[in-house]
């Protein structure tokens, strides 16, 4: 016994999956490239102690802001150096409003059609 809006959600899904295509291609690239590449995304360690300083002043201890460094990639970190200030904190607000959105259509959806079958009164069946 499902309703009517998760059966066409479910024909939407369906619909949206089979035309989907799931191919994938792959080329190879040139050890000149990837030797290219490296040399220039490769941050020195100055630039990793500087982003480390640099979350030690926005507040993480020494100790966690170099571990968060050390895991970051080199590219990662190219990205980081410099701009950390200007990034904002924290999300952007999407996946709360998504939140909210998600858990009105579950009541919407769910919880208010069991609650109003609930009240509705049991049918008798009919009589010979």
């Amino acid at each position: 016994m499902t309703s009517p809006f998760v059966r066409s959600i479910s024909r939407v899904l369906i619909i949206c999956m089979s035309a989907v295509s799931f191919q994938s291609t792959a080329g190879l690239i040139g050890t000149d490239e990837v030797a290219a590449a490296a040399a220039t995304a490769k941050p020195s360690p100055a630039a990793r102690a500087a982003l480390a300083s640099q979350f030690e002043v926005l507040g993480l201890s020494a100790d966690t802001a170099r571990d968060r460094v050390a895991a970051l990639t080199d590219a990662e970190v190219a990205q980081l150096s410099g701009r950390l200030e200007g990034l904002p904190a924290g999300a952007n607000g999407l996946g709360i409003g998504a939140a909210f959105v998600l858990i009105f259509l579950i009541w919407r959806f769910g919880v208010r059609d069991q609650q109003a079958a609930a009240k509705e009164p049991a049918k008798e069946p009919a009589k010979k």
